[in-house]
This record gives structure tokens, sequence and C-alpha cells, in this order.
């Protein structure tokens, strides 16, 4: 064998050992019977309340003037952060 085609078979080594490697750390990442860990939803702010509840106001109340359906939603706002709490 001359230089050359040890160089190869060399190169052809790492290839190989490098692809094992990366499909041995793919199978590794979840496995099947591990629960993926879910991200818990983030706590409701006041703002995210009431955001909820003008958009539900937009149905319901629409014909309502804004001072009226700013109260509803001052109200919806409130029992929304009192169950979230």
């Amino acid at each position: 064998m001359n230089y050359s085609t040890i160089a190869r078979v060399n190169v052809a080594r790492l290839g190989l050992l490098v692809f094992a490697a990366m499909m041995l750390a793919s199978c590794t990442a979840n496995r099947a019977g591990t629960p993926a860990v879910e991200a818990a939803p983030p706590p409701l702010t006041q703002s995210k309340a009431a955001e909820q509840c003008w958009m539900e106001t937009e149905h319901g109340a629409k014909s309502l003037p804004l001072d009226k359906r700013s109260k509803v939603v001052d109200q919806c706002v409130t029992e929304k952060m009192s169950g979230a709490k």
C-alpha cells in the first residue's frame, strides 16, 4: 500500500466514526420511554387578562357603548385575576 491509499482508508474510518457518533447522539436525545418535559403556561397578567376580556366582549357586547363595555371588561378582568390566584 502506498501513502495515498492509507490516507483514504484513514479518512474513510474517520468519516464512519463521525457518522456513527452522530447517529448515536440523535438516538439518545429523547428516548421514547421518557416523557418530554412540557413548558408551564405563562402566568396570567393583568394586561393579558384585559386582552382576553376585550376579545370576549367583541362578540357578545359589541353593540354596547364603549364606557359600558369597559365596565364589563373590568368585571371580567377582576374575575379572571381572582381565579388565577
